[in-house]
């Protein structure tokens, strides 16, 4: 029915309120700096980045809410397989060196750089993380330095015949930590079994054929 001018178009039996759509919402399960326990909801980089802190779930999130205005259902993964470190080599005239310990949130590849020659509490160096200056420091006098929200910590070792030259490097590679199969698919069993709507699940990280099998037969019986 309409009067004059008012048209009436009846959209659904609902008095007009469309269905709500998950059409570009996903969800989301990888390894990350700080496990969630859970599912938790992200809509912006932001908040990708505050609450997942580092490592591949939170690479793969502060991406992709970067791109793009979405919802994202995430569970963030402690990993069984904690984070490796590569060997340091080291590419100058100096006898002093470097070493690198530790749990490493992410894949990093690290170079410090030496701006001023010398001993312990005398040498300036300065750090390239993902090829990202970091702050310039003097290597402190006891030689041990955290590389901040990395989980690394370097040594430094020098002594009256083998200073650190300005212009010598040391560089390595980290390996992120990494989920067990096990963990993956039980993560995405929760996101099954939850009451939220979304389009798809992302899986974070290196994973192999064993894990793509199986979360074929997941995806099957969804």
């Amino acid at each position: 029915m309409s009067k004059g001018y008012v048209n009436n178009t009846i959209l659904d039996g609902a008095l007009g309120v469309s269905p709500a759509s998950a059409t570009g919402i996903f969800g989301a399960v990888g390894v990350c700096a700080a496990p969630t326990g859970g599912i938790i909801t992200l809509t912006t980089a932001a908040d990708a980045k505050e609450k997942l802190v580092d490592g591949p779930l939170c690479d793969v999130l502060v991406q992709a809410l970067s791109m793009a205005s979405t919802t994202v259902y995430a569970i963030g993964l402690e990993g069984t397989t904690k984070g490796a470190i590569g060997q340091v080599a080291h590419t100058g005239s100096g006898k002093a060196t470097v070493a690198a310990s530790g749990s490493p949130r992410n894949d990093y590849e690290v170079i410090i750089t030496i701006e001023e020659g010398g001993l312990l509490n005398a040498a300036i160096a300065h750090i390239t993380l993902d090829g990202v200056d970091q702050k310039h420091f003097t290597i402190p006098t006891g030689g041990s330095y955290e590389i901040p929200g990395t989980g690394i910590t370097l040594t430094f070792t020098a002594a009256e015949e083998s200073e650190f030259v300005a212009g010598d490097t040391y560089t390595f590679m980290t390996e992120a930590p990494k989920a067990s199969n096990a963990e993956i698919l039980a993560a995405v069993d929760t996101l099954l079994n939850s009451a939220y709507d979304y389009e798809w699940i992302a899986i974070a990280g290196v994973s192999d054929a064993t894990l793509w099998a199986a979360l074929d037969t997941k995806a099957t019986e969804a």
